[in-house]
């Protein structure tokens, strides 16, 4: 069993590790389409999306995930062919 002290470190360990950035669109692998009538979206990296007209938003698996549970739809495209807009 894991002592205080151990855990303590290992978590300042994990608090004080380089994150990634949450615009680097090289870690997108999935492309989501937004339900009709939605324009922004901030996903649980942190990251501040506009929704552009066709509702195509590419997002890495894990900001994905809460969205299937609200109407968002996984949609088959390549990543690599489609971007969106990102608002700051």
């Amino acid at each position: 069993m894991m002592g205080l002290i151990e855990y303590t470190r290992l978590e300042a360990e994990k608090a004080n590790a380089p994150r990634s950035n949450p615009n680097d669109t090289s870690q997108f692998t999935v492309t989501m389409k937004a339900p009709a009538g939605i324009s922004d979206v901030h996903l649980m990296s942190g990251r501040a999306v506009s929704v552009p007209a066709d509702r195509l938003v590419a997002m890495t698996v894990e900001d994905s995930k809460p969205l299937l549970g609200i109407g968002w739809t996984q949609n088959n495209l390549n990543v690599e062919n489609h971007r969106e807009g990102i608002a700051g």
